[in-house]
């Protein structure tokens, strides 16, 4: 026998425990014998329980069984070492002979819940597993397909559409199926890598159980007296202002109430190459580690057929780093997800079903998006945040990043974003939230080579202005790209860019000098004759 095989009998006696006042020996026992194949003789019933009193996980008095700790179970026999793939896993399907399929479809759902640490969750009108990663602790969503894969492969010459159909309905009746909305941990609280569950509010610590049904983990421990200056001076000379810089720290600290959705906004890093956007999110990555965060782009998200949408219902951070909106498909999805809304999603192998994602968002980009039809709500959605201090080639420290992930760095930095969440909850607001007018002027900064010359050199003016030709426009923005060694693109790429612009406006017109030709009216240039 497999101590690993007195996991399901143990953790059934835990349920009874639950339920009942009193739990005899005689339940133990029979919970024994029938889920554990090597035992059954009434010596193997005693010698098990012996071994399990001596080893502490069991105290039995006067024939009831007083105290159950499954946990030092875990560890004596290893269940809290690395999961075995599932495919890996051994079904005793000779100790089953002669059942009916109803029987044996009702066995082998108890078998995948019990002892392979399976749960079928209800999502709106579909049933999605879950399994317990015993390292990270945390319970990692298993492909449906995969578990009927393994269905049929253990049942063998058993397996028949109608099995398949009676496993389906011992799951959705089984008394371990649960609800989404009842996974996850609550927003006050968070895993943390040593498998302690950390109070947003308190800051006290507890171990984390498989009940807790735990989705993510950061990947760093909690320790209050962590000291670094390298990161916060790292931050400091990367994000362009003070209040950008505690912009930052709160939606970090915010990011760790996953689930919550009192804030509906992207946080945007705009800056150039060499700045250190890049550093900045590996060491944002390595704090939240990888069961917390997804990397999909806004394209990605608002495609066709975006199976992987899915996944944001169980991510706390996606980040995308190049924004490029250009190409999104259904503008609609992207917005519901932002805004944390209700949408349907469908996932390979099982029906669509209707989800709601409460990941938060950061992006990085050199370039700021493309804003054509633009609405204030939608500059609304972000916080944009700058950084253009170039870090010169002689200067770089190519291991910076793997120097500011260490382990103190990293608790220093979980710290620092707790503190950024107890500003947030004491502002009710974002330190850093600039108007949409504000956002948009930032973004001329930030945008393509003519966003950037309109945003430099153009001026609207009504009285003054006046109506300058698209060819005499575009050669003046060559001379501004050449000085500011920027990539210039062709003049017919200039005039649609320039004409997606809310200053300009492009018709044929009378110019200086008689005669109409194209031009964008009532304008003024700045540094350059035209």
């Amino acid at each position: 026998m497999e101590l690993k095989e007195l996991e399901t009998p143990i953790r059934k006696l835990k349920e009874k425990q639950k339920t009942s006042d009193t739990v005899k020996v005689s339940d133990l026992d029979f919970f024994l014998t029938k889920n554990v194949e090597d035992i059954e003789t009434p010596q193997e019933i005693q010698e098990t329980k012996e071994f399990l009193e001596e080893q502490g996980i069991i105290v039995i008095e006067d024939a009831e069984v007083v105290e159950i700790d499954k946990n030092t179970l875990d560890e004596v026999a290893g269940l809290n070492q690395e999961t075995k793939p599932l495919m890996e896993e051994n079904f005793p399907l000779k100790a089953y002979q002669g059942f009916d399929k109803t029987e044996l479809a009702q066995e082998y759902a108890d078998w995948l819940i019990d002892t392979c640490n399976i749960r079928p969750v209800w999502m709106d009108g579909t049933t999605l597993f879950y399994r317990f990663n015993t390292v990270s602790r945390t319970w990692q969503e298993v492909e449906a397909d995969l578990i009927f894969k393994k269905a049929k492969k253990d049942l063998k010459r058993q397996w028949t559409n109608h099995m398949a159909r009676e496993l389906k309905n011992q799951f959705k009746n089984h008394h371990e199926f649960i609800e989404f909305s009842q996974m996850g941990l609550p927003e006050n609280q968070v895993l943390l890598k040593d498998g302690t569950i950390l109070n947003l509010e308190t800051k006290e610590t507890r171990q984390v159980k498989p009940e807790d049904y735990a989705l993510n983990s950061l990947n760093v421990d909690y320790n209050p007296d962590a000291e670094s200056d390298k990161i916060k001076e790292f931050i400091e000379t990367t994000i362009d202002t003070e209040d950008m810089v505690k912009t930052l720290q709160e939606f970090l600290g915010y990011t760790l109430t996953w689930p919550s959705d009192d804030y509906e906004k992207i946080l945007l890093i705009l800056g150039n190459t060499d700045t250190g956007k890049s550093t900045l999110v590996e060491v944002i990555e390595e704090l939240y580690g990888e069961s917390t965060i997804t990397k999909l782009s806004f394209p990605q998200i608002g495609s066709d057929r975006a199976f992987h949408v899915s996944n944001l219902k169980d991510a706390v951070l996606n980040i995308d780093t190049d924004m490029e909106d250009k190409d999104i498909k259904r503008k609609s999805r992207v917005k519901k997800v932002v805004s944390k809304e209700e949408l349907y999603v469908e996932e390979k192998g099982i029906s669509g079903y209707n989800m709601k994602s409460n990941a938060n968002h950061l992006v990085t980009s050199n370039n700021a998006p493309d804003d054509k039809d633009a609405t204030d709500a939608y500059y609304n959605r972000f916080l944009t945040l700058t950084a253009t201090n170039r870090v010169p080639e002689e200067e770089k420290d190519r291991s910076l990043a793997e120097k500011l992930t260490s382990n103190e760095n990293l608790q220093w930095l979980l710290n620092w974003s707790l503190k950024g969440l107890e500003r947030l909850k004491e502002q009710n607001r974002f330190t850093h939230n600039p108007t949409e007018y504000e956002t948009k002027e930032l973004w001329d900064q930030f945008g393509n080579s003519v966003q950037k010359f309109i945003s430099d050199q153009v001026i609207k003016d009504r009285d003054d202005g006046r109506n300058i030709k698209t060819i005499d426009l575009y050669e003046a923005y060559q001379l501004w790209v050449d000085e500011q060694i920027e990539e210039e693109v062709t003049r017919n790429k200039f005039i649609s860019l320039a004409s997606d612009h809310p200053i300009m406006h492009k018709s044929k017109a009378m110019i200086p000098g008689g005669g109409r030709a194209m031009c964008f009216k009532d304008i003024k240039v700045k540094d350059y004759e035209v």
